[in-house]
């Protein structure tokens, strides 16, 4: 161990040649003031001194130059003997190998983890437009019962009231549903039922299709589904006809209207979204706002 700690004092000692060629000049300038009075000594004047040191000392540059290079030979041969030393001491102890490199691949692979989701939450700005004016609603009863972050369509409705500050709202409520496929076993699939407000709210263009129009929002209107981009791809193979096709779920059929825009993923993971019929005066409170 003693050994690895002396390996990484001399890495470190890379980010100081600044700091050593600072020193080397001036050792060779202190070489050349003990040339340079040796020769006043012997009667030359300090200018005739001063030249005749610089001649029998060489070429600085040159001088410098060797130095370096002496250093780099010597600091190869010393990190390669330090690496030879280290190889052979994990090979003697397997066992300390293993958990040294696991440990190192746990810590490697969970800060990879970390960062991720910490990007993708919290440092990666969000792909829609004005989305630093985007919100998320949530209800706080007055009796002192706890928050419980869902919103009812009696609310929704009041946030469309136009006297307030709120240019547009939406809700939608997840379901994990299962798709049943005609060649293959059925795949469960999470489903978002949303208003009619959703997608307007994140001003994303549809990848295919009109998407969700008025009239599918009308009581007792047609019903429709939007793919995500990521599982048109995924489970139709980016088919550029899946418009029309129908898509058969435990809960029933609909027939497929659109496909979202790529960067469309809310709520996150979402793979389809259809058309929720509500009552504007429901006080229900099953859905994210």
């Amino acid at each position: 161990m003693s050994r690895l700690r002396t390996l990484a004092a001399r890495l470190r000692g890379i980010f100081r040649r600044s700091k050593r060629d600072a020193e080397l000049s001036e050792e060779i300038e202190s070489h050349l003031e003990l040339l340079a009075a040796e020769h006043r000594r012997r009667g030359l004047s300090a200018l005739d001194a001063r030249a005749a040191a610089r001649r029998e000392f060489g070429g600085l540059d040159q001088i410098k130059e060797q130095v370096r290079e002496q250093r780099g030979i010597v600091w190869l041969d010393v990190l390669r003997q330090d690496v030879r030393y280290a190889l052979r001491m994990l090979g003697r102890s397997p066992a300390f190998t293993l958990a040294a490199v696991s440990t190192l691949a746990l810590g490697i692979g969970a800060t990879t983890a970390i960062f991720s989701v910490a990007n993708a939450a919290l440092l990666r700005p969000l792909p829609y437009p004005r989305a630093e004016d985007i919100r998320t609603v949530r209800t706080t009863f007055t009796d002192g019962r706890i928050t419980t972050g869902l919103v009812g369509p009696l609310e929704l409705t009041r946030l469309k009231d136009p006297s307030l500050p709120i240019v547009r709202a939406g809700l939608s409520a997840r379901i994990d549903l299962t798709l049943l496929r005609k060649d293959g076993p059925p795949l469960g699939i999470l489903v978002s039922g949303v208003d009619d407000g959703f997608f307007p709210l994140f001003g994303l263009p549809m990848s295919m299709g009109s998407g969700l129009t008025p009239e599918y929002f009308r009581q007792n209107g047609p019903n429709g589904a939007i793919l995500s981009y990521r599982f048109w791809q995924s489970e139709f193979g980016a088919d550029p006809l899946v418009l029309g096709k129908t898509l058969t779920l435990s809960t029933g059929s609909m027939p497929i209207v659109g496909v979202a825009a790529k960067e469309m993923d809310v709520p996150r993971g979402t793979d389809v979204w259809f058309n929720l019929q509500l009552d504007p005066q429901s006080t229900n409170h099953g859905f994210d706002g």
